[in-house]
């Protein structure tokens, strides 16, 4: 039977190929993710995992088209790259923009969530649901976690059991953005049980994650 709803958050230049992220979930190997799960979570998983993708950023229209009537003609195809993967950084760190991320993140996981539930309808009384996200996804999700702390209208329909952060740079956006009390990271585990930084240290973009930023002295 179903045991755990894992959703995929993609990272930057999803806007270059649109739909990728469903694919790639979908050929996720469950035999070899659910080994990890198994040892991560005590071996308490039973059945198989099923992989939903959180696609937020094909949606998105954000500056609605603005920047592709600015953008100067000549080399096309390194300024599309660089307009729909560099920016995407951009537009995250925009205060115009971000919470239009945010919201179209949230809204798809949700939807994933309901899905998922009319699928498998008695899976909503023993939810079980992790969160995998790859680069800027990490802190797209991270940053929904924690407006859900903050504000019950920013709840999620489910609890996070896990949040798996992959080629992550999400401490570099906390310390840009001044994050210096380690107490204001941490995740309740209302919120989230368990958190995990996965990264290959000859990854240009990660950062690791002080445990300090995660847990308590008390924890």
């Amino acid at each position: 039977g179903m045991a755990h709803d894992c959703q995929i958050v993609h990272g930057i230049g999803q806007a270059l190929s649109p739909g990728s992220v469903a694919t790639r979930s979908f050929k996720l190997s469950n035999d070899s993710i659910k080994e990890m799960y198994e040892d991560s979570i005590d071996g308490k998983i039973e059945g198989r995992v099923e992989f939903l993708p959180v696609e937020w950023r094909t949606s998105l229209k954000l500056d609605d088209g603005v920047l592709d009537r600015i953008t100067p003609p000549g080399i096309s195809q390194i300024r599309r790259v660089s307009n729909s993967v560099v920016l995407d950084v951009l537009y995250y760190m925009s205060p115009v923009f971000q919470p239009e991320i945010l919201a179209s993140a949230r809204s798809s996981m949700n939807r994933q969530y309901g899905k998922f539930i009319q699928r498998h309808p008695g899976f909503a009384k023993q939810a079980r649901v992790s969160i995998l996200a790859h680069s800027l996804g990490s802190v797209v999700a991270y940053e929904i976690l924690d407006e859900a702390r903050r504000s019950e209208k920013f709840k999620l329909d489910f609890d996070v059991e896990n949040f798996f952060a992959i080629g992550s740079p999400l401490s570099l956006f906390w310390t840009m953005g001044g994050r210096v009390d380690s107490s204001s990271a941490i995740l309740p585990e209302t919120i989230c049980k368990r958190m995990f930084n996965i990264y290959h240290r000859s990854d240009p973009v990660v950062q690791r994650i002080r445990m300090e930023f995660l847990f308590s002295p008390g924890i």
